[in-house]
C-alpha cells in the first residue's frame, strides 16, 4: 500500500531485498531505479534478469569485485559497475 500510494504524493520508496523472486511486485512495478548486485540463486537470477530486460547470463556477476547493474527505469539506461571503498 506505501509503494503504490506514495509514489502518488512523490514520496521516496526504498525496497531492498535479498529474495527479488520472493518479493512483491508491487516494488518493482512502480520503481524508479533497480540497483543490483550479486545474486547467488538461479531463480533469484532469472526473476531479476527478466526485470531488467537482460539475459541470465548477463545476470552473472563477480562477488569477488563487488560488481553491480544499475538501470534508471525512467530513461532505460543500463550501467554495469564495481562498487569502490
Amino acid at each position: 500500500m506505501l509503494v503504490r500510494r506514495g509514489r502518488k504524493y512523490g514520496a521516496n520508496i526504498y525496497g531492498i531485498t535479498q529474495r527479488p523472486a520472493e518479493s512483491d511486485k508491487t516494488l518493482f512495478g512502480n520503481c524508479h531505479v533497480i540497483h543490483c548486485c550479486y545474486m547467488q540463486w538461479a531463480n533469484d537470477r532469472a526473476y531479476m534478469a527478466a526485470e531488467l530486460d537482460m539475459t541470465v547470463q548477463q545476470m552473472i556477476l563477480d562477488r569477488s569485485k563487488l560488481a553491480f547493474i544499475h538501470k534508471d527505469m525512467r530513461i532505460n539506461c543500463t550501467d554495469f559497475g564495481l562498487l569502490k571503498f
